[in-house]
């Protein structure tokens, strides 16, 4: 028998403000927390972070490797 590395599933990000912008990329991060503090409290503020929670997400588990490549 071969023994497999095990491969480890990142945790999920929480739902909340600071996850959010603490995994946004950082030319995005302003923008969320512009967003957020516009909005009103309640489902204006839950809208806002849903809107941002996919791109966060995203932005979390990007590697350089999936970033485009700059022109020499």
């Amino acid at each position: 028998m071969s023994a497999l590395p095990q491969q480890h599933e990142p945790e999920p990000l929480p739902r909340t403000a600071n996850a959010i912008a603490a995994a946004l990329n950082p030319t995005r991060k302003g923008t969320f927390l512009e967003e957020l503090l516009a909005a009103q409290a309640g489902a204006d503020m839950l809208a806002v972070m849903d809107r941002w929670y996919l791109r966060a997400v995203a932005d979390s588990t990007r590697t350089d490797a999936d970033r485009p490549q700059s022109a020499a």
